[in-house]
């Protein structure tokens, strides 16, 4: 099927759909880039806060497992050790992206959780239990995270845990979580304005192609306009459009071949003439009261008859 638009506007258009093509695949992996990055961020600061939580039941196990094995009631040792950790954990979780951080004690059974004012939905915090059996599966440090996070939707949570030792043997896991609606936030303020920059570049871009089309246009009616007025010393227009020289420079040289062969049948037809009138001379001389006619394909074509006709034998 023919196309209704020109070469030109065709290639514009391509031009057009190649270049948003390749701007919307780069803003998606710019996007890949920057949140991989930020939730990079966000697991380590979170590890960081794992890991001064781990650090303080380290510097205190003795206060820690005095309390465990003490003559107290299980009930009793566990408000005793959350009294002790909330507020040292309430100090870690100051600055930074937490939403939670917490110990579980082996030999209680039981997680000591401090919150911050920052609001868990429901549905996206993790169960610890299920923490802690990984990790007691494999014994170090784990990152852990929902799918939700993925959606680029501010749903989700991070979170990290690390293992505690005494004496090389693990006595429970510190564990730091944290929401991805901030990061999720500060991000997406990150797209608008990376997108804002992005889609100027490619307005830009078009307006540089599409004045370029004109160019291209203007010099290639002038081009024409020197052919059909058989103007073929004027090449202003191959500064513009080198490309179109060679084919200047054909066209230029049909065109002289073309007039000298005119030249030559103009001679050529001159020729004929005279020798027509000769023959004509000729006929009359003989008697000029005859009547001869030449006759050939030329003369019946002309009259539109036959020799017949014309001869009238």
């Amino acid at each position: 099927m023919k196309s209704k638009h020109s070469v030109i506007q065709s290639s514009l258009l391509k031009i057009t759909i190649l270049l948003f093509c390749i701007f919307a695949l780069l803003y998606f992996f710019i996007i890949y880039i920057y949140w991989t990055k930020a939730t990079a961020e966000k697991k380590y600061e979170l590890f960081t806060k794992a890991v001064a939580a781990e650090t303080i039941i380290s510097n205190n196990l003795d206060s820690l497992i005095g309390i465990i094995d003490g003559d107290l009631t299980d009930e009793q040792k566990i408000l005793k050790i959350n009294s002790w950790l909330v507020p040292r954990f309430k100090e870690i979780s100051i600055d930074g992206p937490l939403a939670c951080i917490g110990y579980y004690d082996e030999s209680l059974n039981y997680s000591f959780l401090y919150y911050r004012n920052e609001k868990i939905e429901q549905g996206y915090m993790p169960n610890h239990r299920d923490i802690v059996k990984m990790l007691k599966e494999t014994g170090e440090s784990q990152f852990f995270s929902d799918f939700g996070i993925y959606g680029l939707d501010g749903k989700g949570t991070f979170a990290v845990a690390v293992p505690a030792f005494a004496e090389n043997r693990i006595i429970g896991y510190t564990w730091a979580l944290g929401n991805a609606t901030n990061v999720f936030l500060n991000e997406y303020i990150n797209y608008s304005l990376l997108f804002v920059p992005i889609m100027l570049l490619i307005i830009f871009v078009l307006a540089i192609v599409n004045k370029s089309i004109k160019r291209i246009e203007t010099s290639l009616d002038n081009f024409t306009q020197n052919i059909l007025s058989d103007n073929l010393t004027d090449q202003q227009d191959m500064a513009d459009l080198p490309e179109l020289k060679p084919v200047f420079e054909r066209i230029r040289a049909h065109l002289e071949n073309l007039q000298v062969l005119n030249q030559e049948l103009e001679a050529a037809n001159e020729k004929l003439s005279t020798i027509m009138e000769g023959i004509s001379d000729g006929f009359f001389s003989l008697d000029s009261d005859w009547r001869f006619s030449f006759v050939n394909s030329k003369f019946k074509e002309f009259f539109g008859k036959e020799q017949v006709d014309l001869t009238g034998g």
